[in-house]
C-alpha cells in the first residue's frame, strides 16, 4: 500500500507539472541531426497551455495535456524542420530540428563478405562441448533467426560446418541448426559416432509437480514440442535400448507414457496429460539425469479460482531504462509501475499470493525478472507495458491494446487478457502476438506481455496518464485471470 500511496503521488506531480509548460518541448526526436532509414518520422511533444504549433507552416493539432504527435514524410537525406509555437498569433518560440534519412550512396563502403560455409570432413565426427547455459539452437546463422530449442551447459553436440560466427549443429539426420563458436569448445574430433545410454527412467511428483527423471551417461540435446493434452520429449544421439516400450500409465497428471527409439538415434517421449490444457514445463541436466519438471493442474476455489495461487508481476523497465515515454515526458517505466502496483492489490483482495519483479523505479534484469518468478513457483508472468513505435510507423493508425506469449499452449491466455481488456477499456485491438521476447521465452510459468496502450497515440496517452483508466486496466487483468483459471483448472 505505501508503494501505491507514494508513486501516485509522484505521477500526479509529474504529470501537472506538464500541464502548463513554459515553453515548446519536443520529447522524440530525443536528440537534433536525428539519422534513420524510415521514409516519415513523428515529433512528439508538448507546449504552453493556449498555445498553437506550426511545423514547416503547416499548423499541428494540439491534443488534452497541450501534447502533440505529429507525422512528418523524410526525404533522402537531410531535412530541415523549423517548429514555431504561437499564442494569439504572436511567436513564443522556436526550434529547428535536422532529421537525416540515410540511404545508399555513390560513397557508401563496399558490404562486408558473406561468409561461406564450411563443411567438415563426413567420415569423421567432430565433436563439441556447450559451455553456455541456455544457448539458442538456431534455424540459420543468424542472431535474429528462429530458436528450434535451447542447451544446457555441458551438452555434447557434433558439428558438421562453420559460416562465419556460428558453428553447423546436427542432432540427426533430419535435425540441423545453428549455435555460436563463442558458446561451444570445439572438443575432438573421432572416427566413430558418440552415443548415450538411457540406463533408467523414474517418475515422481510432488504436490505441484510431475518429474520424469532419466538418467544418461552424458548429456546429449533435446527438444520438447506441446502438442494437445501433453508434450512430445525427444533426446538425441540415444542407444537403440529403450525401443518402443510403454514405460507408465496413470501417475499423478500423466495419464501415460510411451517411448522410442528410432533409426536415427533419437529418442522420443509421447507424454499424455489428464489436464485440459498445459500449466507449465521445464527441463534440465542434474548432473547426467535429465529432469522434465511438469506442472500438475491446480484444483481451486470456485467462487474464487485465484485464492492461493501464486502470481509474479514485472512492471517492464525501470531505472535506467525508462522506455518510452510520452508527449509530457511520463516515464513508460513509471506508468507501467502504477498499474503493476494496483494489479498486485486487485490479485490479492482476490486471495492470490503476488510476486512483483520490482517494487520502485529501479533496474532489474530480465534475467533477474525471471529467477524472481521463478523463485516462488509462480504459476502465471504477467509482464505490463505501455507500446511505443518506431521511425516509419503512424502512432494514429497502430495503437490499442495488444498481449504477446512465446509458446503455442499460452495463446489462449494471452487472448483471454486481451479480450477481457478490450471490452473493459474501449482500446483498439492491437492483436494477439507471437514474439520471442526474452521474458515469455521460459515454459514456466506461464508467461504474457500486455501492451495496455500506446504512450506514442494522443488519447492512448491520455487514457495512461488517467488514474481511472489504470485502476480498471488492473481489474479487467484481474477479471481476466479468473475467467481463464475457472475455465481450465479443476474446481474443489
Amino acid at each position: 500500500m505505501k508503494y501505491s500511496l507514494r508513486f501516485l503521488i509522484i505521477l500526479f506531480i509529474l504529470i501537472f507539472s506538464h500541464s502548463d509548460v513554459m515553453t515548446l518541448e519536443v520529447v522524440y526526436p530525443a536528440k537534433n541531426n536525428h539519422k534513420t532509414s524510415a521514409p516519415s518520422i513523428f515529433f512528439v511533444g508538448n507546449v504552453k497551455k493556449g498555445s498553437e504549433l506550426f511545423i514547416n507552416n503547416e499548423p499541428v493539432k494540439i491534443w488534452e495535456h497541450n501534447s502533440f504527435v505529429h507525422v512528418v514524410p523524410l526525404n533522402k537525406g537531410e531535412n530541415t524542420f523549423t517548429l514555431k509555437e504561437k499564442i494569439n498569433n504572436k511567436e513564443q518560440s522556436t526550434l529547428k530540428y535536422v532529421v537525416t534519412r540515410t540511404g545508399k550512396t555513390n560513397n557508401a563502403k563496399k558490404p562486408a563478405a558473406v561468409p561461406v560455409l564450411t563443411c567438415y570432413d563426413p567420415v569423421t565426427y567432430h565433436y563439441g562441448l556447450v559451455v553456455t547455459d541456455n544457448t539458442p539452437f538456431r534455424q540459420q546463422p543468424d542472431e535474429n533467426a528462429k530458436r528450434l530449442t535451447h542447451l544446457d551447459s555441458g551438452t555434447m553436440i557434433r558439428i558438421t560446418g562453420e559460416k562465419g560466427g556460428y558453428y553447423q549443429v546436427s542432432f540427426c539426420s533430419d535435425e540441423r541448426g545453428w549455435v555460436k563458436k563463442n558458446s561451444v569448445i570445439d572438443y575432438r574430433v573421432l572416427k566413430t559416432p558418440v552415443f548415450s545410454a538411457i540406463s533408467d527412467i523414474k517418475v515422481d511428483e510432488d504436490k505441484y509437480f510431475n518429474y520424469i527423471k532419466i538418467d544418461l551417461d552424458m548429456q546429449m540435446p533435446y527438444k520438447i514440442q506441446e502438442i494437445e493434452n501433453g508434450l512430445v520429449f525427444k533426446i538425441y544421439g540415444i542407444q537403440k535400448n529403450y525401443a518402443d516400450r510403454k514405460i507408465l500409465n496413470n501417475f499423478g497428471n500423466i495419464k501415460n507414457i510411451a517411448i522410442n527409439t528410432s533409426s536415427d538415434n533419437t529418442a522420443t517421449l509421447f507424454i499424455d496429460l489428464k489436464n485440459k490444457i498445459l500449466w507449465g514445463y521445464s527441463c534440465g541436466y542434474e548432473g547426467n539425469m535429465l529432469v522434465l519438471k511438469i506442472r500438475k493442474e491446480p484444483r481451486v476455489n470456485k467462487n474464487k479460482p485465484l485464492k492461493g495461487l501464486t502470481i509474479a508481476l514485472d512492471a517492464g523497465h525501470g531505472g535506467k531504462d525508462r522506455g518510452a515515454a510520452g508527449p509530457t515526458n511520463i516515464k513508460e517505466s513509471d506508468i507501467n509501475l502504477d498499474i503493476t502496483l494496483k494489479l498486485k492489490k486487485e490479485l490479492e483482495k482476490s486471495g492470490a499470493k503476488v510476486i512483483l519483479t520490482r517494487k520502485d523505479d529501479s533496474y532489474v534484469s530480465l534475467s533477474d525478472r525471471i529467477e524472481r518468478s521463478r523463485e516462488k513457483n509462480a504459476l502465471f508472468f504477467i509482464s505490463v507495458h505501455a507500446n511505443a513505435l518506431p521511425d516509419g510507423a503512424n502512432p494514429y493508425k497502430k495503437h490499442g491494446t495488444s498481449v504477446f506469449y512465446y509458446h503455442d499452449g499460452v495463446f489462449s491466455l494471452a487472448d483471454t487478457i486481451k479480450k477481457q481488456m478490450l471490452n473493459d477499456l474501449a482500446t483498439r485491438d492491437d492483436g494477439t502476438n507471437k514474439a520471442s521476447f526474452a521474458v515469455i521465452r521460459p515454459s514456466m510459468p506461464l508467461s504474457v506481455l500486455i501492451e495496455t496502450a500506446y504512450m506514442i497515440n494522443p488519447e492512448d496517452y491520455s487514457r495512461l496518464l488517467d488514474e481511472k483508466f489504470r485502476i480498471k486496466t488492473a481489474e479487467s487483468i484481474r477479471k481476466a485471470l479468473e475467467t481463464y483459471v475457472f475455465e481450465n483448472a479443476s474446481i474443489k
